[in-house]
């Protein structure tokens, strides 16, 4: 989700059908795996965010997913995903 987040930003940005592949790549993907409630919900709301394809939703989907890494995933991987959140508002 992150990936495909960052896709968004300058300097090279993915195209939209590009993106909305990825979007629809990563939506398989992680239709395969158990995954604990909040963060099956956290990556359904991200992905739902994510169609318009524009770095402002990517920042706002970034800023989301913080905390549920961060409960789920543990203190480093949400960590991680602040400062991806951090960096993408500078795109703004």
């Amino acid at each position: 989700m992150v990936r495909a987040a960052e896709g968004l930003f300058p300097p090279h940005p993915v195209s939209v059908k590009n993106h909305l592949r990825r979007l629809q790549a990563l939506e398989t993907r992680l239709g395969a795996l158990a995954l604990p409630a909040p963060l099956r919900r956290a990556l359904a709301a991200a992905r739902h965010h994510l169609e318009p394809a524009t770095p402002a939703a990517a920042a706002l989907v970034l800023a989301q997913l913080v905390a549920p890494a961060r409960d789920v995933l543990g203190s480093e991987a949400g960590e991680v995903i602040a400062v991806a959140a951090r960096t993408a508002r500078v795109h703004l």
